[in-house]
Formats: C-alpha cells, sequence, structure tokens
C-alpha cells in the first residue's frame, strides 16, 4: 500500500546476518487479499536468502482483518524488527514483530492504540494485541523500533494532547521510551514503559495562545554492544527562552536502557557548519537552523550518529513566525550530526537540496 511508508522515524525494513532474511512491513491492498480486512490490515514480505526473493503478503494483524480488533479499525505507519533466538540459524524459528499507530472509534481524533503483532516468518503463529500506555487513548507514534543484540525490542513512542488549546493540532506532549520482551509462553512480544522522559512541553507552534515549543521528529538508537543508547527529540521545548528553533534535544543511557540522562542543550549558532549555511535571523542577527526529518544509529563506541534534515527557521523576529521556516535552494541540507556528550557536535554537509 502507497500510504505504507510516509514518515522517517519509521523502520519498514529489517535485516538479520545470522539468517539472512529480509523483512518489510506494509499496509495490504484489499484487492490483493480477497477483498477482506481494508487497507489498515497490517502485512510484511519476507526474504530468506538476503533479498533475492520474498514471499509476500504474511498477515500480522488477523484482528484487523476479521474484524474483532474493536475499538481498533485500521493500522497506519507500520514498523518491523526481527527477534531471533539466541544462537539461532534457522530463519524458520524467527518472527516479525510489528508496532504501530491505529485509528480507533474511541474518540474524535481516532488515534491514540498502539498494535503490537508478531508471527513467524511463515505466516503462522501470528497475534496481534493493542495498548494504550497512557490509559487515556493518547499513545501515537513509536518510532525507531529495532532489536538489540541482547533481544530486547526498543520504540520511542509520543503522546497526543488532550487539551482544549489544541484541539485542532497535534500535540506530542511527552515521549516514552517502550521495551518489548519475546514471551516464550505466548509466541509474542509484552511491551511495557522501560522509561518516561520527565518533560511534558513539546506542542506544535499556536499563535493563538503564544505556545511556541513543537516536536517535529523522534527516534531511538542502541550501539551494536546494546549497552549505550540515546532517544533523540528533534525539536523544541516551552521552557526554553528564547526559544531557539527546533534542535535535538537528547537523552542518553550506558546500562542497556535502565536509566536515562538528559545531555546539555547545544547552541548551535556559533558551530561553524551553521554560520557558513545558515542565514541570520533578523531579531538577534544569529543563525537558527531548523532540524527536522532525521534517522539516527550509535556506533561501536558509543557515538550517536544523525541523518537530518536541516532548513532555516523564519528570519522574521515576530511571535506567529517563531516556528516557521525560511526555505529556498541554498537553505535545505541533509547533514550527518554526531555526539557522544551533547557538548561537542561535529556537523557536514551529505547533500544540499
Amino acid at each position: 500500500n502507497m500510504l505504507t511508508c510516509l514518515l522517517s522515524g519509521q523502520n519498514q525494513v529489517d535485516y538479520d546476518t545470522n539468517i539472512n532474511s529480509v523483512l518489510l512491513v506494509h499496509r495490504q491492498n484489499q484487492a490483493d487479499n480477497g477483498g477482506t480486512g481494508g487497507s489498515g490490515t497490517i502485512r510484511f514480505d519476507v526474504s530468506t536468502d538476503g533479498g533475492a526473493t520474498f514471499q509476500l503478503n504474511k498477515l500480522l494483524t488477523p484482528g484487523i482483518l476479521n474484524g474483532t480488533a474493536t475499538p481498533v479499525t485500521g493500522g497506519r505507519y507500520p514498523q518491523i524488527t526481527i527477534w531471533n533466538p539466541s544462537g539461532n540459524t534457522d530463519a524458520a524459528n524467527a518472527y516479525a514483530v510489528s508496532t504501530g499507530v491505529t485509528l480507533n472509534t474511541v474518540n474524535d481524533g481516532q488515534w491514540g492504540i498502539i498494535q503490537a503483532s508478531s508471527a513467524k516468518f511463515d505466516g503462522s503463529n501470528n497475534v496481534d494485541a493493542y495498548f494504550d500506555i497512557y490509559g487515556d487513548n493518547t499513545t501515537f507514534h513509536s518510532y525507531g523500533m529495532h532489536t538489540d543484540v541482547n533481544g530486547n525490542m526498543w520504540a520511542l513512542a509520543s503522546r497526543l494532547s488532550t487539551t482544549t488549546d489544541n484541539a485542532d493540532s497535534v500535540d506530542y506532549s511527552s515521549f516514552s521510551v517502550l521495551k518489548g520482551i519475546f514471551n516464550t509462553g505466548t509466541n509474542s512480544v509484552d511491551w511495557s514503559v522501560a522509561y518516561s522522559l520527565p518533560w511534558d512541553v513539546f506542542v506544535y507552534t499556536d499563535p493563538d495562545n503564544g505556545t511556541t515549543a513543537q516536536a517535529v521528529s523522534w527516534n531511538i538508537a542502541f550501539s551494536p554492544d546494546g549497552q549505550t543508547g540515546y532517544a533523540v527529540i528533534n525539536g523544541t521545548q516551552s521552557t526554553t527562552v528564547p526559544r531557539p528553533a527546533p534542535h535535538p534535544n537528547v537523552y542518553k543511557t550506558t546500562d542497556g536502557g535502565s536509566s536515562w540522562a538528559p545531555l546539555p542543550i547545544h547552541d548551535f549558532s556559533a558551530d561553524q557548519w551553521v554560520v557558513d549555511n545558515i542565514p541570520g535571523a533578523n531579531d538577534t542577527g544569529l543563525p537558527r537552523p531548523y532540524f527536522s526529518d532525521m534517522d539516527m544509529t550509535v556506533d561501536a563506541n558509543g557515538k550517536l550518529h544523525m541523518i537530518t534534515e536541516v532548513i532555516t527557521q523564519s528570519l522574521g523576529n515576530s511571535s506567529d513566525s517563531a516556528n516557521y521556516v525560511f526555505v529556498d535552494l541554498a537553505t535545505q541540507f541533509i547533514v550527518h550530526a554526531a555526539t557522544t556528550d551533547g557538548v561537542t557536535w561535529d556537523l557536514e554537509t551529505l547533500s544540499n537540496v
């Protein structure tokens, strides 16, 4: 389904070298599956020969297919990861594991419940469950899902606002690190909140009430040994004055995800790459790089690497332009940004638009 792959934080593809297997998750085309289930049914394609050939349309969400996943009516923006038992080299023993936001009938917004599904590569043992980690139908996108070397699964989930002031826009008001543990008794994954990032100040711009913080994109990744991890939100916090353009807000763990601590907020305005490429804003004369979509990984030395879009915050100085952007062909870049401490960042241009 064309509307499967839209968001930079999704991981729609996974590969495991131990079983030379590739998975792609997607929403189904109803016409290709007997006219049943609608486009919100989630399926996956699997290759066990390194991508040379694929078997298509293995079912992940039988409840959506047959209409028993009430109140969920369909899945959106699915992610996938491979859970492979420790030491296993037989693809028949591995599982496809998916999460993603859903449409549902609980409230007018029809968002707020996460699907958690899994199946063996042949489509057997398929189980789908649905959860709202905040308990009030406000759980939203869970990005960056992957399996670490220890078999733990991770994702970073956001929360929708329930406040009247933001009824006409999406409000990412807090974030939670999700941890998945494979349950061999049920042949499915048990998801829980491993850590709640201790702020609730991420919202989209609302000029009417003066709120000018926002979240643009977010992701989570771990080092090859599964010990050092980063949870990153490209956005601004409403408690930061003056408010810069959206920038990386970084949390770090060095104990395999048991505890997380914020890294310092970095002022990018004086970095040489920014000075060379981003125009100065009218109100301060300082350049304000606007960090947007991104993906990320962590290397064997525990260093965070982001591939991120960087554009320019609005050059205006009025309150209602605080989080708008100024773009022309000279101010749009794909950038490699790297750090270990949040204080020193390495920035390099990969491409300009």
